[in-house]
Protein backbone atom coordinates (compact mmCIF):
# COMPACT_ATOMS: atom_id res chain seq x y z
CA UNK A 1 0.00 0.00 0.00
CA UNK A 2 1.44 3.38 -1.00
CA UNK A 3 1.99 5.88 1.75
CA UNK A 4 1.89 9.67 1.44
CA UNK A 5 3.66 12.26 3.55
CA UNK A 6 3.59 16.04 3.27
CA UNK A 7 6.45 18.32 4.34
CA UNK A 8 5.15 21.85 4.71
CA UNK A 9 4.68 24.84 7.03
CA UNK A 10 1.58 26.47 8.45
CA UNK A 11 -1.12 27.28 5.89
CA UNK A 12 -4.17 29.34 6.77
CA UNK A 13 -7.24 28.92 4.61
CA UNK A 14 -10.66 30.49 4.64
CA UNK A 15 -13.28 28.05 3.37
CA UNK A 16 -16.65 29.54 2.53
CA UNK A 17 -19.37 26.92 2.33
CA UNK A 18 -22.61 27.29 0.40
CA UNK A 19 -25.63 25.09 -0.31
CA UNK A 20 -25.76 22.39 -2.96
CA UNK A 21 -23.24 19.91 -1.57
CA UNK A 22 -24.16 16.36 -2.52
CA UNK A 23 -22.94 13.09 -1.03
CA UNK A 24 -21.49 9.91 -2.49
CA UNK A 25 -20.76 7.40 0.29
CA UNK A 26 -18.39 9.31 2.64
CA UNK A 27 -17.13 11.69 -0.05
CA UNK A 28 -18.77 15.02 -0.79
CA UNK A 29 -17.69 17.06 -3.77
CA UNK A 30 -18.82 20.60 -4.35
CA UNK A 31 -18.08 23.46 -6.66
CA UNK A 32 -19.52 25.79 -4.03
CA UNK A 33 -16.55 25.53 -1.65
CA UNK A 34 -14.40 28.60 -2.10
CA UNK A 35 -10.67 28.55 -1.32
CA UNK A 36 -9.37 31.98 -0.39
CA UNK A 37 -5.65 32.60 0.24
CA UNK A 38 -4.48 36.08 1.24
CA UNK A 39 -7.77 37.53 0.07
CA UNK A 40 -7.61 35.94 -3.38
CA UNK A 41 -9.90 33.14 -4.50
CA UNK A 42 -8.22 30.05 -5.94
CA UNK A 43 -9.99 27.89 -8.50
CA UNK A 44 -8.18 24.53 -8.78
CA UNK A 45 -8.81 22.11 -11.64
CA UNK A 46 -9.83 19.48 -9.07
CA UNK A 47 -12.67 20.63 -6.78
CA UNK A 48 -12.35 20.44 -2.97
CA UNK A 49 -13.72 17.28 -1.37
CA UNK A 50 -15.16 16.51 2.04
CA UNK A 51 -14.01 13.06 3.14
CA UNK A 52 -15.25 11.69 6.45
CA UNK A 53 -16.11 15.21 7.56
CA UNK A 54 -12.73 16.67 6.62
CA UNK A 55 -12.22 19.17 3.82
CA UNK A 56 -9.50 18.16 1.33
CA UNK A 57 -8.05 20.67 -1.12
CA UNK A 58 -5.31 20.28 -3.78
CA UNK A 59 -2.06 21.02 -1.94
CA UNK A 60 -0.25 22.16 -5.09
CA UNK A 61 -2.67 25.01 -5.69
CA UNK A 62 -2.48 26.18 -2.09
CA UNK A 63 1.30 26.02 -2.01
CA UNK A 64 1.66 27.90 -5.28
CA UNK A 65 -0.67 30.61 -4.02
CA UNK A 66 1.64 31.03 -1.02
CA UNK A 67 4.69 31.35 -3.26
CA UNK A 68 6.08 27.89 -2.57
CA UNK A 69 7.52 25.17 -4.80
CA UNK A 70 5.88 21.73 -4.78
CA UNK A 71 7.71 18.53 -5.68
CA UNK A 72 6.44 14.95 -5.73
CA UNK A 73 9.10 12.36 -4.95
CA UNK A 74 8.56 8.62 -5.28
CA UNK A 75 10.52 5.95 -3.44
CA UNK A 76 10.11 2.32 -2.45
CA UNK A 77 8.31 3.47 0.69
CA UNK A 78 5.76 5.59 -1.12
CA UNK A 79 5.38 9.23 -2.13
CA UNK A 80 6.55 12.41 -0.48
CA UNK A 81 5.16 15.82 -1.27
CA UNK A 82 7.81 18.44 -0.52
CA UNK A 83 6.79 22.06 -0.22
CA UNK A 84 9.62 24.57 -0.16
CA UNK A 85 8.73 28.10 0.83
CA UNK A 86 10.41 30.75 -1.31
CA UNK A 87 9.42 33.29 1.30
CA UNK A 88 11.40 31.45 3.99
CA UNK A 89 14.41 31.20 1.69
CA UNK A 90 14.24 34.96 1.10
CA UNK A 91 13.84 35.59 4.81
CA UNK A 92 16.95 33.57 5.59
CA UNK A 93 18.88 35.67 3.07
CA UNK A 94 17.79 38.88 4.78
CA UNK A 95 18.17 38.29 8.51
CA UNK A 96 20.12 36.05 10.94
CA UNK A 97 18.73 32.60 11.76
CA UNK A 98 18.25 33.52 15.42
CA UNK A 99 17.44 36.90 17.02
CA UNK A 100 20.65 38.35 18.38
CA UNK A 101 22.23 41.67 19.28
CA UNK A 102 25.27 42.43 17.13
CA UNK A 103 27.39 45.41 18.16
CA UNK A 104 30.60 45.21 16.16
CA UNK A 105 30.89 44.70 12.43
CA UNK A 106 34.04 43.72 10.56
CA UNK A 107 35.28 47.32 10.40
CA UNK A 108 34.83 47.89 14.13
CA UNK A 109 36.59 44.61 14.90
CA UNK A 110 39.51 45.71 12.74
CA UNK A 111 39.66 49.07 14.52
CA UNK A 112 39.49 47.35 17.90
CA UNK A 113 42.34 45.04 16.96
CA UNK A 114 44.46 47.97 15.78
CA UNK A 115 43.88 49.92 18.99
CA UNK A 116 44.80 46.89 21.10
CA UNK A 117 48.13 46.55 19.28
CA UNK A 118 49.05 50.20 18.77
CA UNK A 119 49.15 53.52 20.56
CA UNK A 120 47.58 56.08 18.28
CA UNK A 121 49.09 59.47 17.55
CA UNK A 122 47.34 62.76 18.10
CA UNK A 123 45.80 64.43 15.08
CA UNK A 124 48.28 67.28 15.46
CA UNK A 125 51.27 64.90 15.46
CA UNK A 126 50.09 63.14 12.32
CA UNK A 127 49.78 66.47 10.55
CA UNK A 128 53.13 67.81 11.72
CA UNK A 129 55.23 64.64 11.73
CA UNK A 130 53.59 62.58 8.99
CA UNK A 131 54.07 62.82 5.26
CA UNK A 132 51.50 64.57 3.13
CA UNK A 133 50.17 62.09 0.58
CA UNK A 134 49.02 63.24 -2.87
CA UNK A 135 45.78 61.81 -4.25
CA UNK A 136 43.78 61.81 -7.46
CA UNK A 137 40.01 62.35 -7.61
CA UNK A 138 38.68 59.47 -9.70
CA UNK A 139 34.96 60.26 -9.56
CA UNK A 140 32.53 62.58 -7.81
CA UNK A 141 28.97 63.82 -8.05
CA UNK A 142 27.57 66.53 -5.82
CA UNK A 143 23.98 65.77 -6.87
CA UNK A 144 23.92 62.10 -5.84
CA UNK A 145 21.56 61.31 -2.96
CA UNK A 146 22.05 58.17 -0.89
CA UNK A 147 18.91 56.03 -1.25
CA UNK A 148 16.90 54.77 1.68
CA UNK A 149 16.31 51.55 -0.29
CA UNK A 150 17.86 50.03 -3.39
CA UNK A 151 16.58 47.24 -5.61
CA UNK A 152 19.97 45.58 -5.15
CA UNK A 153 19.04 45.00 -1.49
CA UNK A 154 15.98 42.94 -2.41
CA UNK A 155 16.21 39.24 -1.62
CA UNK A 156 15.47 38.36 -5.26
CA UNK A 157 18.44 40.35 -6.59
CA UNK A 158 21.33 37.94 -7.29
CA UNK A 159 19.91 35.46 -4.80
CA UNK A 160 19.91 37.96 -1.95
CA UNK A 161 23.66 38.52 -2.17
CA UNK A 162 23.35 42.09 -0.92
CA UNK A 163 20.23 41.80 1.24
CA UNK A 164 21.75 40.82 4.60
CA UNK A 165 20.28 43.29 7.05
CA UNK A 166 23.35 43.36 9.32
CA UNK A 167 25.64 44.31 6.45
CA UNK A 168 23.21 46.93 5.16
CA UNK A 169 22.88 48.60 8.56
CA UNK A 170 26.64 48.48 9.04
CA UNK A 171 27.13 50.15 5.68
CA UNK A 172 24.44 52.74 6.36
CA UNK A 173 26.25 53.82 9.53
CA UNK A 174 29.35 54.75 7.57
CA UNK A 175 30.35 57.48 5.13
CA UNK A 176 33.97 56.44 4.65
CA UNK A 177 35.17 53.26 2.90
CA UNK A 178 38.50 51.83 1.76
CA UNK A 179 38.55 49.87 -1.49
CA UNK A 180 41.73 47.88 -2.13
CA UNK A 181 40.64 46.33 -5.42
CA UNK A 182 38.96 43.20 -6.68
CA UNK A 183 35.77 42.80 -8.72
CA UNK A 184 33.80 41.04 -6.00
CA UNK A 185 34.80 43.53 -3.30
CA UNK A 186 34.07 46.47 -5.59
CA UNK A 187 30.65 45.16 -6.59
CA UNK A 188 29.78 44.47 -2.96
CA UNK A 189 30.77 47.97 -1.88
CA UNK A 190 29.01 49.52 -4.88
CA UNK A 191 25.68 47.80 -4.27
CA UNK A 192 25.73 47.93 -0.47
CA UNK A 193 26.20 51.70 -0.53
CA UNK A 194 23.20 52.01 -2.83
CA UNK A 195 24.63 52.93 -6.21
CA UNK A 196 22.32 51.87 -9.03
CA UNK A 197 23.40 49.19 -11.48
CA UNK A 198 21.82 51.04 -14.40
CA UNK A 199 23.34 54.35 -13.39
CA UNK A 200 25.37 55.71 -16.30
CA UNK A 201 28.05 57.61 -14.42
CA UNK A 202 30.82 55.28 -13.15
CA UNK A 203 31.93 55.26 -9.52
CA UNK A 204 35.62 54.90 -8.77
CA UNK A 205 38.15 53.75 -11.34
CA UNK A 206 40.10 50.76 -12.58
CA UNK A 207 43.50 50.45 -10.93
CA UNK A 208 46.26 47.96 -10.23
CA UNK A 209 45.72 46.78 -6.65
CA UNK A 210 49.45 46.21 -6.30
CA UNK A 211 50.10 49.90 -6.91
CA UNK A 212 47.06 51.76 -5.57
CA UNK A 213 43.88 51.76 -3.52
CA UNK A 214 40.86 54.05 -3.28
CA UNK A 215 38.92 55.92 -0.63
CA UNK A 216 35.16 56.22 -1.17
CA UNK A 217 33.46 59.05 0.71
CA UNK A 218 29.78 59.92 0.99
CA UNK A 219 28.70 63.49 1.77
CA UNK A 220 32.36 64.52 2.22
CA UNK A 221 35.21 65.78 0.03
CA UNK A 222 38.89 65.14 0.62
CA UNK A 223 41.10 68.17 1.19
CA UNK A 224 44.35 66.62 2.46
CA UNK A 225 45.76 63.20 3.35
CA UNK A 226 48.62 62.44 5.76
CA UNK A 227 50.34 59.23 6.80
CA UNK A 228 52.37 58.54 9.93
CA UNK A 229 53.46 54.93 10.43
CA UNK A 230 50.26 52.83 10.28
CA UNK A 231 47.90 55.77 10.70
CA UNK A 232 46.27 57.83 7.98
CA UNK A 233 44.60 61.18 8.45
CA UNK A 234 41.99 62.12 5.85
CA UNK A 235 41.01 65.77 6.14
CA UNK A 236 37.57 66.39 4.66
CA UNK A 237 34.89 69.00 4.25
CA UNK A 238 31.34 67.80 4.97
CA UNK A 239 28.72 68.11 2.21
CA UNK A 240 24.94 67.85 2.29
CA UNK A 241 24.96 65.04 -0.28
CA UNK A 242 27.02 63.53 -3.09
CA UNK A 243 30.05 61.25 -3.13
CA UNK A 244 33.72 61.35 -4.03
CA UNK A 245 36.32 58.66 -4.70
CA UNK A 246 40.07 59.29 -4.63
CA UNK A 247 42.98 57.06 -5.62
CA UNK A 248 46.20 56.84 -3.62
CA UNK A 249 49.39 55.30 -4.98
CA UNK A 250 51.38 53.28 -2.46
CA UNK A 251 54.63 54.76 -3.72
CA UNK A 252 53.37 58.28 -3.00
CA UNK A 253 52.85 57.25 0.63
CA UNK A 254 56.35 55.81 0.94
CA UNK A 255 55.24 52.20 0.47
CA UNK A 256 57.08 50.09 -2.11
CA UNK A 257 55.08 46.92 -2.75
CA UNK A 258 56.87 43.75 -3.86
CA UNK A 259 56.77 40.02 -3.13
CA UNK A 260 58.54 40.53 0.18
CA UNK A 261 56.13 43.21 1.37
CA UNK A 262 53.98 42.14 4.30
CA UNK A 263 50.53 43.41 5.19
CA UNK A 264 48.95 44.58 8.41
CA UNK A 265 46.02 46.62 9.66
CA UNK A 266 46.17 50.38 9.15
CA UNK A 267 43.89 52.94 10.75
CA UNK A 268 42.22 55.71 8.74
CA UNK A 269 40.79 58.69 10.61
CA UNK A 270 38.46 61.11 8.87
CA UNK A 271 38.64 64.60 10.39
CA UNK A 272 37.47 68.12 9.63
CA UNK A 273 40.01 70.89 8.81
CA UNK A 274 39.53 72.07 12.40
CA UNK A 275 40.62 68.67 13.71
CA UNK A 276 37.28 67.18 14.76
CA UNK A 277 37.27 63.42 14.20
CA UNK A 278 34.23 62.21 12.30
CA UNK A 279 34.80 58.54 11.54
CA UNK A 280 37.34 55.74 11.60
CA UNK A 281 37.98 52.86 9.25
CA UNK A 282 40.58 50.09 9.23
CA UNK A 283 41.98 48.08 6.36
CA UNK A 284 44.77 45.59 5.80
CA UNK A 285 47.38 47.23 3.54
CA UNK A 286 50.93 46.34 2.53
CA UNK A 287 53.56 47.81 4.82
CA UNK A 288 57.28 48.31 4.27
Amino acid sequence: MKKWSVVTGVVMLLLAFAAGVFASNNIKISNHIKIIVNGQEIKPDVPPQIINGRTMVPVKWIAKALGADVQLEQSSEGYTVKITSKLLERLHAIEPEQPNTIVNDWNREQIKQFLEQNKIHSIQDIRSLGCKVPFEITSEDDSWIRPIYSKAWHSTFMGGKYSDITQLISCAQRNFFIYTGGLSEGAGLYYMIGFSEDWEKPVGSSFNSSHSFELWLLSHKVKEIYRLDDEWLVVVEPQLQGYQTVRINYSDAGIMVDKETKSRIMLFRMVTPEGYELERAAEVLPVQ
